[in-house]
């Protein structure tokens, strides 16, 4: 109840406003009943735990990591208690099986998603390379994100390149990649260099139209959501207000403008003033930079493309 009623930073947006007015409420009459009544205590703190998992979904681990190492270690094994009510939101996580992609609920004005179990091969599937991914470093994440997008991309677009190979051909030519090598991005230590370097992700031309991408990938979007909003506090990034939350999230997407060179730049991602200046530096067929220029702006077209475990389609690639 103390956690509820004094978290702070990426804990209070957790929490539920309401939640937390009644934990500051209840708390001092909590404190003076301490030692008279542990056993009724410890059963009220195992229901607001219980309380939390049902209501917070997946973001649950998280706050009772953060309440203790004994709260954690219970929350662990979720599948072990009983139900204490029919219409909890959660249902019992079965052992060896994979949360299925889930319905949204708002918390505290943000989108959060609500627990429910699938079994079978794609959830195990969904379980193993979540971890895996989990495990990389972040130049390793970051070459996984760029390789799934251009396939992605690619295949929008109507073209083809045999998979993860550095020798091919464009099928049909009128689809094809125009920097960083003229091919997809592959998973190999060659590229995993070329991650690191300033610049656009993938400059396409499809039919004689243009299509600048950016690619991003995290394990979730609410990673992308409570990171953004530490930045924002911290001023490390602009704030934003009165957009959705799809906009919040493109914003949190993109105003990381280090440019992973560690040194401050006034370029948002993506931004029209970006594409130009970063145009500039690849090596693309002659005149197509001048395509790209913010005068331009309207003779191509910008998409950012974020792949997580909740993505549609996330795991059609082979």
């Amino acid at each position: 109840m103390e956690f509820l009623a004094t978290a702070s930073g990426w804990k209070d947006w957790l929490v539920p406003d309401g939640i937390q007015t009644m934990a500051t409420a209840g708390l001092p009459t909590l404190k003076g009943m301490r030692g008279k009544v542990s056993e009724p205590m410890q059963r009220a703190s195992d229901e607001i735990r219980h309380f939390l998992e049902d209501l917070l979904g997946e973001q649950a681990a998280a706050v009772v990591m953060a309440v203790g190492e004994r709260a954690a270690t219970a929350s662990a094994t979720p599948g072990s208690r009983q139900r204490v009510q029919q219409h909890n939101a959660a249902a019992l996580k079965p052992k060896g099986q994979a949360q299925a992609r889930q319905t949204q609920r708002k918390v505290q004005s943000q989108p959060q998603q609500e627990g429910q179990q699938r079994s079978g091969q794609v959830a195990n599937v969904v379980r193993v390379t979540r971890k895996a991914f989990e495990e990389l470093a972040h130049l390793e994440k970051a070459l996984v994100g760029e390789h799934m997008v251009v396939y992605h991309e690619l295949k929008r677009l109507g073209g083809l390149w045999v998979h993860d190979t550095t020798r091919g051909k464009w099928t049909p030519t009128s689809v094809q990649k125009l920097n960083v090598d003229k091919r997809p991005v592959n998973l190999s230590l060659e590229d995993l260099t070329k991650v690191c370097q300033p610049g656009i992700d993938a400059v396409w031309e499809h039919n004689g139209q243009i299509t600048v991408t950016e690619a991003k990938a995290s394990s979730n979007k609410f990673s992308v959501i409570n990171g953004g909003r530490t930045r924002e506090r911290n001023g490390k990034i602009p704030r934003i207000t009165g957009v959705s939350n799809d906009l919040r999230m493109l914003h949190y997407l993109l105003s990381d403008s280090s440019d992973k060179r560690g040194t401050q730049m006034p370029l948002m991602q993506m931004s029209k003033a970006w594409v130009e200046d970063r145009a500039k530096r690849e090596d693309l067929p002659g005149g197509m930079h001048r395509r790209l220029e913010m005068n331009n702006a309207n003779r191509y077209t910008r998409r950012t493309v974020l792949v997580t475990f909740e993505s549609g389609g996330a795991l059609d690639h082979e």
